[in-house]
Order: C-alpha cells, then sequence, then structure tokens
C-alpha cells in the first residue's frame, strides 16, 4: 500500500485507497479471514473480483437506490420489480458462499476436535465465525441462520466503512498540521525510524493520541450517517406518541454536531476525547457506530484496522490536504462519500525533524 503511494505522491485519496493495492482490498482480505477463516482469494485482483465481493458491491448500490425510490419501499413491489430481482440474486450468492464457508467450518472444527485438546485450540487466534460456531456449540441459542447473519454483516457493513474514516481522517490532517505533528511524534515515541514494522497490539495500545485523532474524526464524519431503527412498542417523546412500527432515522452526522455536547462543533479538536474530556459525556450523543445492543458488531474490529494502517502511512508520509475543508462536498449513501474526492499532497518522512 506504501509502496503504491510513494508511486502516486500527488493523489486523489478515495482512488489511492480503493484500487487494487489499496487499503480497501487489504481490508476487505483482512476482514475474511479474521471474520470467516478463509480468503477471499480474487480480492488481490481488484479489475476482475470474485463474484462475492460484486454481489456485496452491486447490493449497496440496490439499497441506496431503494432508498430514494418510493415506489419500490414495499417489499412486495421491491420482490416484484426487476432491481429487487437482482437484489434477491446477489443475496443468494452472499448467503451461498457463506453457507458453504459455515459448513466447511464445521467439519473442519469437528476433526481438529478428535486431533486437538480444548486447552491448545483456545490458544490460537480464532476468527469470529468460529466464536460462533463455538457458542452455538456451548448450547447458546444460535442457529446457522443466526450465525449468517452475524457474517454477513460484519463482512457487508465493514466493505467501504474503514476506507471512508481513513480518507477523512487524513484529510483533517492534512488541514491541521499542528495536530499531524503530534500524531507523527507519537508514532516516533513507538516505532522510532523503522517506517515498516509491523504494529504490534500493544504498538496500537500505546496510540493514544493517534485514537483521539481517529474519533474526532468520526464525529466530524460518521462513516455511516444515517441509522435506521423500527420502533416496537409505543413511546412517548415529548409528549407525542411514536407508534409500534415506526421507521426511524438517526442522524450521527448533526448529532455530532450539538453545540451543547461539542462546543465549536466544526473545529477539529482531538483533545474532546481526551479521558478528562469525554468520561461524563453521554454516551449517546456519540454514537460513529451506532449504540445499544444492535451496534456494530466489528466497531473493535474496526478501530485495530483503522491505528494499522494509518501509522504505516503516517509513519511514511507528512499529508497536505489541497482542497479547502469549507469547498469539499460529499454525497450520503450508505457511506459518506467525497462527491468529487479528496486531493492531497504526500511527502515523503525522510527527515525525522519534521
Amino acid at each position: 500500500m506504501v509502496l503504491s503511494m510513494r508511486s502516486e505522491l500527488a493523489c486523489e485519496l478515495w482512488h489511492c485507497l480503493s484500487n487494487a493495492t489499496s487499503c480497501i482490498v487489504q481490508n476487505n482480505t483482512a476482514s475474511s479471514e479474521s471474520v470467516m477463516g478463509v480468503k477471499v482469494n480474487a480480492l488481490i485482483n481488484y479489475e476482475s473480483p470474485t463474484p462475492y465481493v460484486t454481489a456485496v458491491e452491486r447490493i449497496k448500490e440496490i439499497i441506496h437506490r431503494r432508498m430514494y425510490n418510493v415506489f419500490i419501499w414495499p417489499n412486495l413491489l421491491f420482490r416484484l420489480s426487476p432491481t429487487g430481482q437482482e437484489h434477491a440474486k446477489c443475496l443468494k450468492i452472499l448467503h451461498d458462499f457463506t453457507e458453504k464457508v459455515i459448513r466447511e467450518r464445521k467439519i473442519t472444527r469437528k476433526q481438529k476436535s478428535q486431533h486437538e485438546s480444548v486447552v491448545s485450540e483456545k490458544k490460537k487466534h480464532r476468527a469470529l465465525l468460529d466464536l460462533l460456531l463455538e457458542t452455538s456449540d456451548n448450547g447458546k441459542n444460535l442457529s446457522d441462520s443466526d450465525i449468517r447473519e452475524e457474517v454477513d454483516t460484519f463482512m457487508i457493513a465493514g466493505h467501504d466503512t474503514t476506507t471512508v474514516s481513513i480518507s477523512w481522517t487524513l484529510f483533517l490532517l492534512g488541514h491541521n498540521q499542528d495536530i499531524q505533528i503530534k500524531v507523527h511524534k507519537e508514532l516516533d515515541s513507538i516505532f522510532g525510524d523503522d517506517q515498516s514494522k509491523h504494529a504490534t497490539i500493544d504498538d496500537l495500545k500505546r496510540m493514544k493520541y493517534l485514537d483521539c485523532v481517529i474519533k474526532e474524526s468520526q464525529r466530524l464524519y460518521p462513516s455511516v450517517p444515517i441509522l435506521g431503527r423500527e420502533v416496537k412498542t409505543d413511546t412517548i417523546i415529548d409528549g407525542k406518541t411514536v407508534p409500534s412500527g415506526a421507521q426511524i432515522l438517526i442522524s450521527p452526522y448533526f448529532l455530532h454536531r450539538d453545540p451543547v455536547v461539542f462546543p465549536n462543533p466544526e473545529i477539529f479538536d482531538p483533545s474532546r476525547f481526551f479521558p478528562e474530556n469525554s468520561l461524563s459525556r453521554n454516551p449517546f450523543a456519540y454514537i460513529p457506530f451506532s449504540a445499544g445492543p444492535r451496534n456494530c458488531i466489528g466497531q473493535k474490529f474496526a478501530m485495530l484496522q483503522l491505528k494499522v494502517i494509518l501509522s504505516r502511512v503516517l509513519r511514511s508520509f507528512t499529508i497536505e490536504s489541497l482542497d479547502p475543508q469549507d469547498k469539499i462536498k460529499f454525497t450520503i449513501e450508505i457511506v459518506i462519500k467525497p462527491k468529487h474526492g479528496i486531493n492531497v499532497h504526500l511527502v515523503p518522512r525522510n527527515n525525522r525533524n519534521d
């Protein structure tokens, strides 16, 4: 990834992070191994992706199109429409792949249990699928369908969100050099002059300031700008009844700009997330990964990915944003994308005195 970026020192971030050797490819390869315990092999070739990857991309496009077309909101009309039929085909590709992996994983686990002790198995790093299967084996009420839905959610939800978060974080750092210098100093204290060392879990835990930078970036530009919920029981809010079955839309983008909770909300200020400034904050005032029992299943994994990738990029480059912050326009789809891209200049960090 970094080698690719070195060959393109003036680049549009979304393109840089979405091509064949980009973060999104690494993100999905890593995700597939961490979630399902297998590689989605053809992800390495972005020009010729697997049917699974193509189906994921197409489903996201269909969901976005359906949001703005009231004529296919009713499920019956949607299922009868050409778009709905294409959605069903894509969904079948996803389900067939995940169900195949679950079946094969069950067989593998059964074979391993005959040769390996439970103790040795627990010492290994296990994929999310293995943990879910283990939970099911231990008598919890978790069907194969439940497991498939959790795995599909993890894979689809994490498809673009990491790339979006990285793009906005680098864009904001490119406009706030004083903050970027602090990030560089923190990374230099952890890695020294070694720009190629892989970050360990201990290294990631030491990235306290970068953690705050990412959180502040997600406050201003949450990857998923709109969350949907269905009301299960009649609920009274401010004297008005929200009926059961009502569809509720929540916008983290606007919620995170409440000046009562976040003074000067348009200012990029990572210190908002220092422990002394955030411990007393209402936990529902900041929800980049949603909140409550249906929050994002992959939020901890996502934060680790972001820190790994951003620390690797920022060890190697100083970012200079070329687009004025007040001129950037974005589109709200499943994720919050820059409408015309984000142009930056990448300055190699050969001199450690910067």
